[in-house]
């Protein structure tokens, strides 16, 4: 409760008002693009994705997997040569020690400052680091053999954040132009503050964060803010993005909203008016676990609680065999740490943020690690 308080006082000496600000128009969600972008995040949590690859006429250029954190859990991503689109698609979470592993170091470590871009938390930009150098050479090969084709951004969950690091650095550092480039993501969490937001959203506008229904990760690491998410002085975590809100199912026949209201990219209406949170909503998108239809092979007639390949019963089985920690109650738990860690930042960070703003003319957070664009 003294945290909520100190919060209640505060926020409104330092919210930002261009949190009010409309969205950027021209772009529209295309559903059928968002469902094909599944297929390629799905294939991305598979050993061979060759399988969901062929159903969609496309074709593996590369495969990479390389540890990418301090307890050695790996980050998968792929390469595809699709029809209309080269695909930089990146797997998601695979265990519960490597969710642990995420918050606990979004939590302990200072975000990483990216020059021009805002901050980002660590986990995500480290490994991001890990994986990324392969892939940008193999995309960079490609866009010069088929300068026609869009690229596409994608991923689901931990991968999603990944595909938002990867599309902002690419768009600041290729000639591009931002109609051919897409980021799609699929229960993604919030990757950095509100400047990093800010610049997403300018480098590549065509990006939807797509949610479903009461997905817990979309809503972590938690934002500052009293039933609306805040700024609070580029410190806050902050989405970007349109959130594309699926409040029940996710059949072909379901509704869905495009969250464009009020605060821009983090509308109050869609998915950030509810308090309660799924694991199970964030494993299934379109009616699928996402992980195991990748791993068994993007089955066309596939069904929620088909039966699935032995890759994915032993996935499942080493994650049965790790301690018996319920998620929601680690990330709240978390959470609750983080909120007290913030408090005591802030209470010695507003004495001076005036002079730092007025000296400097900006105020971020984070380190500032000279920048190396990857791509």
């Amino acid at each position: 409760m003294p945290i909520r308080v100190f919060l209640a006082l505060l926020l409104p000496l330092i919210t930002n008002s261009s949190l009010i600000s409309a969205p950027q128009p021209g772009f529209k969600y295309d559903e059928k693009l968002t469902r094909l972008s599944l297929e390629y995040a799905a294939a991305s949590y598979a050993d061979d994705p060759w399988p969901c690859l062929r159903k969609n006429n496309a074709s593996l250029v590369l495969q990479v997997n390389v540890p990418c954190d301090a307890v050695r859990d790996k980050c998968w991503a792929i390469v595809v040569d699709a029809p209309e689109h080269i695909v930089v698609a990146f797997q998601g979470t695979s265990s519960r020690t490597q969710l642990i592993t995420e918050l606990v170091e979004s939590i302990t470590s200072p975000k990483h400052q990216v020059p021009g871009i805002g901050s980002v938390q660590r986990y995500f930009y480290v490994a991001l680091e890990s994986i990324v150098k392969p892939l940008a050479l193999k995309l960079n090969k490609l866009r010069e053999l088929y300068p026609s084709k869009s690229v596409l951004f994608t991923g689901h969950s931990l991968g999603g954040a990944l595909a938002s690091l990867a599309a902002v650095q690419y768009a600041n550092s290729s000639a591009i132009e931002t109609s051919k480039l897409y980021l799609i993501t699929f229960g993604q969490p919030r990757v950095g503050n509100y400047e990093y937001a800010q610049s997403v959203d300018r480098l590549v506008p065509n990006t939807w964060r797509i949610v479903h229904k009461f997905d817990l990760v979309a809503h972590v690491p938690y934002c500052v803010g009293l039933r609306t998410c805040q700024d609070f002085l580029n410190h806050s975590p902050y989405h970007h993005g349109t959130e594309v809100w699926y409040p029940t199912a996710m059949n072909s026949t379901d509704l869905y909203r495009v969250c464009d209201g009020k605060p821009l990219d983090e509308d109050a209406m869609c998915s950030n008016a509810h308090y309660f949170y799924s694991i199970d909503d964030h494993l299934h998108y379109f009616e699928r676990h996402v992980s195991d239809y990748g791993i068994a092979g993007c089955p066309v007639d596939s069904k929620p609680g088909a039966t699935v390949s032995r890759r994915a019963h032993r996935f499942r089985k080493i994650n049965r065999k790790l301690p018996d920690i319920p998620e929601i109650e680690a990330i709240m738990m978390i959470t609750e740490a983080a909120m007290a860690r913030w408090a005591e930042d802030y209470i010695e960070y507003v004495w001076d943020w005036w002079h730092r703003k007025n000296t400097t003319g900006s105020v971020i957070d984070g380190d500032a690690e000279p920048f190396r664009p990857s791509w």
